[in-house]
C-alpha cells in the first residue's frame, strides 16, 4: 500500500531540531588536525517527496513507551537521550560508508550502493525481526506500557532523491612554514542525497519516532552504509574569488564517512528521533 506524505509539513523548526542534533555530534567528533571548527550551518528537507510503501502497521514497541514516559518526566531531553544513547551503542552493528565511485569535477558523487547476497532476509522480514524480536506480549507487558488507544507503528520501505541539502563550514589549517600558519574558510554543500531503507514511524500520544532498521548482513570490517546510498559533495577552500583549493578530496571522504555513521548511529533502530 502506498501512501501521500505531506512533506511540506517538515518545516524549518523540525529541520533546525535535526540539524542542532547533527551538529551535537559534529562537535564531538576527533578531527584531523589539519580539519578545526567543523559545524553545519544548515539542513534542507527540499521539495522532493519520497516514495513510501506501507508494509506494517502493528502496535508500537514497549521499549518506546518506556522512553516516552521517561522523557515526559524529565527536564533536560537532551540528557536523557545522550544517557540512552551511550547504553544503547553496544547493541548497534558496525556501521560507517564506503566511497565506491568518485566522479570529480567541481563536485564529488560518493555512492554507497551495495549488492545484497540471495540468502538475506526481505527488508519487511528483518524489520520485524529487529524490531518485534523479544517483544513481550500484552499478558507480559506492565499495564503502564501498554498502548492507548490511536497508538499506532508504521513500518515502511522508503526511497529518497531529491533536493535534500546540507551545508557545513570549517577552517582548514596550513602547517607550512610553521603550525597553524594559515587558517583557510571551508565551506561544504552536501546535495543528491539518496536514501533507501525501511523506515519505522511511531505514534504514541503526543509524540513522533522516527528510525530506520538496518536490513544489511553485516560481515566483520563491513563499513558500508545500510541508509545512504548517495551524496554528491561540493566544496570550496579559500575565499569564494579567490579559490586556493578546490574539491580536496581527503576533507570531503571524511566528512561524508562521519555524516553517514552519525546517521547510523543515531537514527537507525535502538536509536531513533522524536519529530514531536
Amino acid at each position: 500500500m502506498s501512501i501521500d506524505i505531506q512533506w511540506n509539513l517538515l518545516d524549518e523548526q523540525i529541520a533546525e531540531k535535526l540539524r542542532a542534533k547533527l551538529d551535537t555530534k559534529i562537535a564531538k567528533l576527533s578531527l584531523p588536525r589539519y580539519i578545526q571548527d567543523l559545524h553545519i550551518t544548515s539542513f534542507d528537507f527540499g521539495t522532493s517527496v519520497p516514495d513510501v510503501t506501507i508494509q506494517d502497521i502493528c502496535d508500537p514497541d514497549p521499549r518506546l513507551y518506556e522512553e516516552t514516559l521517561y522523557s515526559d518526566d524529565s527536564s533536560s531531553l537532551d540528557d536523557e537521550e545522550s544517557d540512552r544513547e551511550e547504553e544503547n551503542m553496544t547493541e548497534l552493528p558496525p556501521y560507517g560508508a564506503t566511497e565506491n565511485g568518485v566522479h570529480k569535477k567541481d563536485s564529488t558523487d560518493v555512492n554507497m550502493n551495495h549488492t545484497q547476497t540471495s540468502n538475506q532476509q526481505s527488508p519487511q522480514n528483518i524489520a520485524e525481526s529487529n524490531i518485534h524480536k523479544s517483544v513481550p506480549n500484552s499478558a507480559e507487558t506492565p499495564s503502564f506500557l501498554r498502548n492507548s488507544i490511536g497508538d499506532v507503528q508504521i513500518i515502511a520501505h522508503v526511497q529518497y532523491s531529491g533536493n535534500m541539502t546540507m551545508s557545513m563550514e570549517a577552517c582548514l589549517a596550513v602547517n607550512y612554514p610553521s603550525k597553524d600558519f594559515a587558517m583557510l574558510p571551508f565551506t561544504l554543500q552536501l546535495s543528491d542525497i539518496v536514501l533507501d531503507g525501511t523506515l519505522v514511524v511511531a505514534l504514541i500520544a503526543s509524540h513522533v519516532h522516527v528510525c530506520f532498521v538496518d536490513t544489511l548482513e553485516h560481515n566483520r570490517g563491513d563499513v558500508q552504509s545500510s541508509i545512504i546510498k548517495n551524496i554528491r559533495v561540493d566544496s570550496v577552500v579559500g575565499e569564494p574569488n579567490k579559490q586556493v583549493l578546490k574539491n580536496v578530496a581527503k576533507v570531503e571522504k571524511f566528512v561524508v564517512q562521519k555524516i553517514c555513521q552519525i546517521v547510523e548511529d543515531e537514527f537507525v533502530w535502538p536509536s531513533y528521533f522524536t519529530l514531536y
